[in-house]
């Protein structure tokens, strides 16, 4: 990896879309394009000016996002994954990783230096998957944070 970080992004809330570009362009990543759905990313991509990374929104209700992520994977093998979620299911995981996705962010868990921190692991070639036992200590303390 050398030089700045490229990202393209599929996100359909606008809201964590708006955030995510600004944490990112301020962390100095370059930003090529921020979508709202696979399809919308597909078209986005510019064959002679790939970006490394693509992160891309997994919604359980969307089963698209494994074929934006498998499209990818054949269209553009050099182009790395990480997707972004709410849900924790070991099974999507366990997709995830047979796909060759390089990493996965529990959005209701994750703060901005731990994204950053995954995205610049991802461009040198790692994995970043969430760690079940952290994930499981953050929800018990955060329930009692707030009884």
């Amino acid at each position: 990896m050398s030089g700045i970080i490229t990202v393209i992004i599929a996100e359909d809330h606008p809201v964590f879309r708006d955030t995510l570009v600004f944490f990112l362009r301020y962390a100095r990543f370059k930003v090529m394009a921020a979508t709202t759905t696979g399809q919308a990313l597909k078209e986005a991509i510019d064959p002679n000016c790939l970006p490394g990374i693509a992160i891309i929104n997994y919604k359980s209700t969307e089963p698209s996002t494994f074929n934006t992520i498998q499209w990818m994977k054949a269209q553009y093998p050099g182009i790395r994954v990480m997707v972004t979620t709410m849900f924790y299911p070991a099974t999507v995981i366990s997709k995830f990783q047979e796909m060759g996705v390089e990493g996965v962010i529990i959005k209701s868990y994750i703060k901005i230096r731990y994204l950053i921190t995954a995205l610049v692991l991802i461009a040198k070639g790692q994995t970043c998957y969430p760690d079940p036992h952290f994930y499981k200590r953050f929800r018990k303390d955060v329930h009692e944070w707030n009884d």
